[in-house]
């Protein structure tokens, strides 16, 4: 099964909300408020999150089904959420003239090149945060190994000044890595070698 397909049936077949990722609830005073860009967001379970934080969300996923709850569950709340359908790993070209003040990666890492593009798409002082699965600790056919991070990517991500927060959680689902990164740190625009 390809994983658009596995993320598209998930999300059409989901019966309960989900609530958000519990490690928000902490890490929510770290994130920069105003426009926030939920990368990955599948059906918006942190999205709703943010939104009722304050924060202005455009969510982007590849997944039409997950979008498509979204804009469902936005409606039925008459909250204002974007949504824009995209390969949230590198396909960027909606965002080319957009700026935010934070942009989310909950249970999703988009790869190293991805992230050094990402930094050009947030304000002075922006936050590009980060929590997702350590791939090592994963089967290799998992959804989890698809959406995580390598230890030798963690590594790399731990030698940049930008990063100003970091953190190994292990929970029922496994071991899950978290960053923080400042825009206004001097990184240089790269987060990985």
């Amino acid at each position: 099964m390809r994983m658009i397909d596995y993320w598209d049936n998930l999300f059409r077949n989901r019966r309960t909300d989900p609530s958000h990722e519990a490690c928000l609830d902490e890490d929510l005073p770290l994130l920069k408020p105003g426009r926030l860009l939920d990368l990955g967001a599948g059906d918006g379970r942190n999205a709703f999150f943010f939104l009722e934080k304050g924060f202005e969300v455009t969510c982007l996923d590849y997944s039409a089904e997950g979008l498509a709850s979204i804009e469902r569950k936005a409606a039925d709340c008459g909250m204002p959420v974007r949504t824009i359908r995209a390969d949230a790993r590198g396909d960027f070209a909606a965002l080319k003239d957009e700026r935010f003040d934070t942009i989310a990666m909950i249970h999703f890492f988009p790869g190293r090149d991805a992230l050094n593009r990402l930094t050009r798409l947030l304000v002075e002082g922006g936050t590009l945060y980060c929590v997702t699965f350590v791939k090592d600790e994963q089967d290799p056919g998992s959804s989890k190994y698809s959406i995580g991070v390598s230890r030798r990517e963690i590594a790399e991500l731990k030698l940049n000044p930008g990063i100003v927060a970091d953190h190994m959680r292990t929970d029922e689902r496994g071991v899950l890595y978290s960053f923080l990164l400042r825009s206004d740190r001097p990184s240089e625009g790269w987060i990985c070698s």
